[in-house]
């Protein structure tokens, strides 16, 4: 549990979670499919197997097991939760992101908004609409 006399600014990793889908692929097994060796592969890499996701196991379903075993670890309710982050390089969409959606799968809602940063200045402008006289064409073209 999170000790409230603690101050509320930074952050801290309080609990820790990870996942490993069920199928396992060894050296042995991989003998079997190409031109190798266990004890190449050993060599090589250290690796002895290697774990892979079903066809219908996502990124964010991954993450989202990871993330209810952090939870538990830090005994933490999902609700005191205010930012996730999912770092992967393998995600099947772009959007929405896989934080977003584990965030779903754990029934969290967005965050109340600060109230400790800055109002935006006055003299602060949205970014302007491109017009037609700022868009350049093509090269050779006029427009």
């Amino acid at each position: 549990m999170t000790d409230p006399s603690l101050p509320a600014s930074g952050s801290a990793i309080i609990g820790t979670g990870h996942y490993r889908p069920d199928h396992v692929l060894t050296n042995i097994d991989l003998e079997s499919m190409v031109e190798t060796s266990d004890e190449w592969i050993r060599r090589r890499t250290g690796i002895e197997e290697r774990h892979i996701a079903a066809e219908s196991e996502t990124v964010a379903q991954m993450a989202t097991h990871a993330a209810r075993a952090a939870l538990e670890d830090a005994d933490i309710d999902p609700s005191e939760i205010t930012q996730v982050i999912v770092a992967t390089c393998s995600d099947e969409e772009r959007s929405p992101s896989a934080a977003g959606r584990v965030a779903q799968a754990l029934g969290l809602s967005a965050p109340p908004p600060s109230t400790s940063a800055p109002p935006a200045p006055a003299s602060a402008t949205p970014w302007p609409s491109p017009t037609r006289a700022s868009v350049p064409g093509p090269p050779g073209r006029r427009s």
